[in-house]
């Protein structure tokens, strides 16, 4: 047996045979191929221990894990330009961060939750600058 594009299988006979929805998987993975890394063995058991108890693949582990690291490196990347930002405007800055408050407080006041409030996990004390008064 063998698949054709669009997930249909093919018998011996070649005689196509439609494969139900529930039953294909995710769709790319039709069309991706594998490839085999090197990784030392004692990561590689780490990740496949991952994958158990998420009842997973280490393939799926391992693309949930780079797009995580991705997101990551994106989110470093906008704190970085927040804060040079900051640095080299500060009335800007400043106005930017009064306006932010000011439609936080009107979407509260519309009975829409506040982010502090609604994910305290993600909460971080406020370092003021030195000779910021701010």
């Amino acid at each position: 047996m063998r698949r054709q594009a669009g997930g249909d299988l093919v018998t011996g006979n070649d005689e196509p045979r439609t494969v139900s929805p529930e039953n294909r998987g995710p769709a790319y993975t039709f069309c991706m191929s594998d490839t085999t890394i090197r990784v030392d063995s004692a990561v590689r058991d780490k990740l496949r221990a991952l994958a158990e108890e998420d009842h997973t693949t280490l393939g799926d582990l391992l693309e949930r894990l780079t797009e995580r690291e991705q997101y990551q490196r994106e989110m470093c990347r906008a704190n970085e330009l927040m804060e040079r930002m900051a640095h080299a405007e500060p009335d800007a800055w400043h106005e930017y961060l009064d306006e932010l408050h000011a439609f936080e407080q009107g979407a509260v006041a519309d009975g829409l939750g506040d982010a502090a409030t609604e994910w305290p996990e993600f909460n971080e004390e406020a370092k003021p600058e030195a000779g910021n008064s701010r």
